[in-house]
C-alpha cells in the first residue's frame, strides 16, 4: 500500500515459442503498490537483437570518435597561421600566449569550479607545466620560423610519443608505427614544398622542437593519469592544464616587460583582424579542441 515503505517484489515465469520454433523464457515482475507489470524477455532471438545493437552503437561511436579528432587537427592546423598574424602585427610571444590562454582558461572554468580535487589539480598542474612549455616555444620560434615549418615540426609528436613509449619499456605496435610514419610523411608532403622557402636548421629550429616533445609527454601523463583518476574527469582536467598555462603565460609576459621596463602594449585591441584572431587562438584552437 501506499504507506509501506518497503517493496514487495513478485515474480512468475513463463515458458512460450517463437515464431521461428526456438524457445525463449519471459518473466513478469510486478512491484507491489506501482500497479505495473515489466515483461522481460530473453532468448536467441532477442540476445541476436541486442549484440547488433551493441555493435552498431560501437561503430558509431568509433566513427564519431575520429571525427572528432580529425575536428581537432583541423583547428589546430589553423593555429599557426593565426599566430604568425599576430606576430607579424606586432605582437610579442608574451602577450600572444597570456591573452590566448587567459581566453581559453576563463571559457573552461565552469568545468573546472564544478569538480576540482586536489588529485585533479596536482595532474592538471603538471601537464599544464609541459603544454606551457610547448606553447612558449611554439610562439617564440614563430618569430623566425616560417608557419609551414613550424606545423612540420610539431607534427613530429606523432613520432615523439610511440620513442617515448620505448624508453620507458613499452613496446607499441608495428601498426601504430606504421601509421605515425605515414602521418609525418603526409605532413612533410604537405609543408616542406620547395616554395615554401626552408631555412638550414638553426637554434630556432631547436626552440621549435620542444613543441612535439613537450606535447608528447603531455599526452603520455594525460593518459596515465585518466586510468587513476574517477570516470568523469577529463573535463575538469583539460580545464586546470589550461588555467596553469594561463597563468605561466602571464607570468612570463608580467616578468619580461618588468624585467625591460617597457609598458604591455595593447594597441592591438584596436585592430578587429588581430582581436579575431587571438579571440580564434583562445576559444576555437584551445579551448573548443580541449574540450
Amino acid at each position: 500500500g501506499p504507506g509501506d515503505k518497503s517493496n514487495t517484489v513478485a515474480a512468475g515465469s513463463s515458458r512460450s515459442s517463437g515464431s521461428s520454433g526456438s524457445s525463449c523464457s519471459s518473466s513478469e515482475v510486478g512491484v507491489s503498490g506501482s500497479g505495473s507489470t515489466k515483461t522481460v524477455v530473453q532468448g536467441e532471438d532477442n540476445d541476436r537483437s541486442f549484440t547488433a545493437n551493441d555493435d552498431q552503437s560501437d561503430q558509431t561511436g568509433y566513427y564519431t570518435q575520429r571525427a572528432l579528432l580529425l575536428g581537432v587537427a583541423i583547428l589546430w592546423g589553423t593555429n599557426f597561421p593565426s599566430v604568425k598574424y599576430l606576430l607579424d602585427q606586432g605582437l610579442t610571444p608574451d602577450i600572444i600566449c597570456a591573452g590566448r590562454f587567459l581566453i581559453a582558461g576563463a571559457s573552461l572554468l565552469p568545468f573546472t569550479l564544478n569538480s576540482i580535487t586536489r588529485e585533479i589539480g596536482v595532474a592538471g598542474a603538471e601537464i599544464g607545466m609541459w603544454i606551457s612549455l610547448g606553447y612558449i616555444s611554439q610562439a617564440i620560434s614563430l618569430q623566425s620560423v616560417s608557419s609551414n615549418k613550424a606545423a612540420f615540426v610539431c607534427s613530429l609528436q606523432v613520432i615523439v610519443v610511440p620513442l617515448i613509449e620505448i624508453l620507458f619499456g613499452k613496446k607499441p605496435s608495428a601498426k601504430l608505427l606504421a601509421a605515425a610514419l605515414m602521418s609525418l610523411i603526409g605532413v612533410a608532403l604537405l609543408e616542406l614544398s620547395p616554395d615554401n622557402q626552408l631555412t638550414p636548421p638553426d637554434i630556432n629550429d631547436f626552440i621549435c622542437f620542444l613543441q612535439p616533445l613537450s606535447f608528447g609527454i603531455s599526452y603520455i601523463r594525460i593518459e596515465k593519469y585518466l586510468e587513476t583518476l574517477p570516470k568523469g574527469a577529463a573535463k575538469a582536467l583539460s580545464g586546470v592544464q589550461v588555467q596553469v598555462t594561463a597563468l605561466v603565460s602571464l607570468i612570463w609576459a608580467l616578468a619580461l616587460h618588468f624585467t625591460s621596463g617597457n609598458a604591455v602594449d595593447v594597441s592591438f585591441l584596436q585592430d578587429k583582424y588581430s582581436l579575431l584572431a587571438l579571440l580564434h587562438t583562445g576559444l576555437f584552437s584551445t579551448a573548443l579542441t580541449v574540450y
